[in-house]
């Protein structure tokens, strides 16, 4: 280009800026021509794009509630399916009720006549009756897809019928009195089958228990009022209606379950407590004082037995107020043995199942009997104490007329008889010698009421225990005639008093011992040396000298 312009003359070389100038003019003109033409395509184009895209969203959010609605449309559709389709199984049960219209009244009747069975106790009819009623609704409830009201009204009926039977029968279990009536009633609630088989054995337990529960609320309040006849009817508690509730379950389930042995365990639990509640006496109301007799202590017991001043009981003590010997026990021992044979034979009932509780109540009635026989030996030194006070001390008119008789026999027929001196030793072997003195004849009868008592009662621990409990009462014995030497005797000086207590104090040792020894190894079926028991008896007699006064009849 700069060739072409160096070959241009000057004139046409000014001119060029010119021409140039209108050409850029021109070239701008045309570009802008063209930029104009392109940008309205562009324009048009985005105007386009615009609109389409408005277009689209619009159509975007049409289409997606068109969606939503045709979900809504599908589950309208779904739910008209559902209906008319249970439209249709409804008339179709519908039409098949009424085809079988006799069948559905027969069983619309059935919970009436359960109903009426069980009030009529046929209870096998009524279980027969439910049964088939469940067998014709389980039938027509396969064909009518057990959707049908009147139906599941009818089923529901069957049922609360089936559990009324259920309590009558669990009801009526409570009251049967004959065991094969018993096994039927749980025979029919095995065929009701409402609940397992441990279940059953609870209810029987509870229901069969129910009387003797009432039972023994009485037999509680008869011990109130009347002790003996209240545990002797405890005990036939046990022996009857107890033992029969567990040999009936025995029989019937074929075991003692853990429940029944624990049934059987507190009714026995509640006798041994109902017999140590009345047979265990206070202390403080029921204690055995010692003899109420002369206020001593034990000085006069000799050097050589110091043994003997440790003993409780032969220390006499204060006399007690107004000459009491301690309160009586409330059972005498004739009551008691009766008793303890009552409970006796229900031990022996309950150890056939395996409740042998014995061992356990014999020693309250050990303890019990003691203190009875401590009681009967108490009132027996107290009457001898009493007695010894007012004795007059000469010779009992009884006395003196057997021997006046003896004397005119012997003088026909030989010496029979002799009533020898307390000098004489063969007089311990004298017939009625004991009775010279009615306060020795009175205290020997005492005492064989303590060992009838004693006897009476089927307890041999109790016999065995007879020597050392008369010990200790001829012991107290002794010393009450030591207290009476020396408040009385000692205070006179009249010589057939004196000699008249010698007397009683050498009978007292050589006559009552002896014959006290005699009926006590009569009774006792095991070896029994009188030396080892009474030999403290004689020589504590003798060591304080209470008969050294002579004296002969």
């Amino acid at each position: 280009m700069i060739k072409s312009l160096s070959q241009l003359p000057l004139d046409r070389l000014a001119k060029e800026p010119a021409v140039l100038q209108l050409k850029l003019e021109d070239l701008n003109g045309a570009l802008e021509e063209a930029v104009v033409d392109n940008c309205s395509v562009l324009l048009s184009s985005s105007r386009c794009l615009t609109y389409v895209e408005g277009d689209v969203a619009s159509v975007a959010s049409r289409l997606s509630g068109l969606q939503q609605s045709l979900s809504q449309l599908k589950e309208r559709l779904q739910v008209f399916m559902d209906i008319s389709g249970r439209a249709s199984s409804t008339h179709a049960a519908l039409q098949l009720l009424w085809a079988m219209q006799e069948t559905v009244t027969e069983l619309m009747a059935l919970p009436a006549m359960i109903r009426n069975c069980c009030k009529a106790r046929l209870y096998s009819e009524a279980l027969d009756l439910a049964v088939f009623a469940r067998e014709q609704l389980v039938s027509l409830g396969a064909r009518c897809r057990r959707e049908e009201p009147l139906l599941r009204v009818t089923g529901r009926q069957v049922e609360e019928e089936r559990i009324a039977c259920h309590a009558a029968l669990l009801q009526e279990l409570g009251t049967a009195e004959n065991f094969a009536h018993i096994v039927k009633l749980l025979g029919h609630l095995r065929r009701v089958g409402l609940f397992p088989e441990d279940h059953l054995r609870r209810q029987f337990i509870d229901r069969r228990g129910a009387s003797v529960s009432a039972l023994k609320s009485a037999v509680e309040t008869q011990c109130a009022n009347d002790c003996v006849r209240g545990l002797c009817s405890a005990a036939s508690l046990l022996s009857g209606a107890i033992l029969e509730v567990v040999t009936q379950y025995r029989a019937i389930f074929g075991d003692l379950h853990m429940s029944i042995a624990f049934w059987l365990r507190m009714q026995v639990t509640w006798f041994l407590l109902l017999v140590h509640r009345n047979l265990t006496l206070s202390r403080r109301k029921h204690r055995n004082e010692p003899l109420a007799c002369h206020r001593g202590d034990s000085r006069s017991v000799p050097p050589l037995m110091t043994s003997l001043k440790d003993k409780a009981w032969l220390h006499v003590g204060a006399q007690l107020p107004e000459g009491r010997v301690g309160e009586e026990p409330p059972l005498d021992a004739a009551s008691l043995s009766s008793l303890y044979r009552h409970t006796q034979h229900a031990a022996c009932c309950l150890r056939r199942v395996g409740a042998y509780f014995f061992p356990a109540v014999v020693p309250v009635f050990e303890h019990y009997l003691h203190s009875v026989l401590q009681h009967k030996g108490n009132v027996a030194l107290s009457r001898l104490h009493q007695d010894l006070r007012c004795y007059s001390w000469d010779s009992s008119a009884l006395f003196r007329s057997l021997l006046e008789k003896c004397e005119e026999v012997s003088h026909d027929a030989g010496p029979l008889v002799k009533f020898s001196s307390v000098c004489d030793e063969s007089g311990a072997s004298e017939r009625f010698a004991l009775l010279r003195h009615p306060p020795l004849c009175t205290f020997m009868n005492e005492l064989l009421k303590v060992l009838n008592a004693a006897l009476d009662f089927p307890l041999f621990t109790v016999v065995t225990a007879l020597p050392t409990m008369f010990k200790r009462i001829l012991l107290r014995g002794a010393y009450i005639l030591e207290s009476i030497r020396r408040d009385v005797i000692e205070q006179t000086t009249d010589k057939q008093t004196k000699d008249e207590f010698a007397s009683l104090c050498q009978a007292y040792v050589n006559i009552l011992l002896p014959l006290l020894v005699a009926d006590l190894r009569s009774v006792l079926n095991f070896k029994f040396v009188p030396e080892a028991v009474f030999s403290d008896v004689k020589d504590w007699v003798e060591q304080q000298r209470l008969y050294e006064t002579s004296c002969c009849v």
